[in-house]
């Protein structure tokens, strides 16, 4: 980071609760944060971006954010309508501008688990988002999220990408 080596230790989350669901209160955020840096972890990848005071928090706390928009499980079919890309490029852009001053963020996540054998039209969607990504906010990388089985491999349609998180789901796979 900043040109020197550093140790990612990082956790995943879903910003709820047991009992209170999605609709979390401050107390609960906090206690969040306090999980996270309790165990080590120096970046969070979120399902999907965080309330702005998880941000505010990461920040204060020097917890990196692997900030993720939510495009998920979408197959390659469904980016053929061009209001799905046109939603996932909203989304992309609202995110960029909400969270861009958060110097927590460590990198924009265009989707998470899409097809893992990109067709053209998803491909096609990745070029793009790249694009917009480097454009709204030049400084970051860009990235993807996507399911780590052996027989998925890495795709030539990741190419633009400047990060592909894999992800590994311990026995998942045989």
């Amino acid at each position: 980071l900043n040109g020197r080596p550093v140790s990612l230790r990082g956790v995943g989350l879903h910003e709820d609760d047991p009992k209170m669901g999605f609709a979390i209160d401050s107390a609960r955020r906090q206690q969040i944060m306090a999980q996270v840096t309790e165990v080590g972890a120096t970046v969070i990848r979120s399902h999907y971006p965080m309330h702005p005071e998880l941000f505010e928090l990461a920040d204060r706390a020097g917890v990196m954010i692997w900030s993720e928009i939510p495009v998920y499980g979408l197959k390659t079919k469904n980016f053929k309508r061009p209001e799905v890309r046109k939603l996932a490029a909203k989304e992309l852009e609202q995110n960029i501008v909400a969270n861009g001053n958060h110097p927590s963020v460590l990198l924009w996540s265009l989707g998470n688990e899409l097809s893992s054998r990109p067709g053209p039209t998803q491909a096609d969607y990745i070029k793009r988002a790249v694009a917009q990504a480097h454009a709204l906010d030049p400084t970051r990388p860009v990235g993807i999220a996507v399911a780590g089985y052996p027989a998925a491999g890495c795709r030539p349609q990741y190419a633009p990408l400047d990060i592909v998180g894999i992800g590994e789901y311990f026995g998942w796979y045989p």
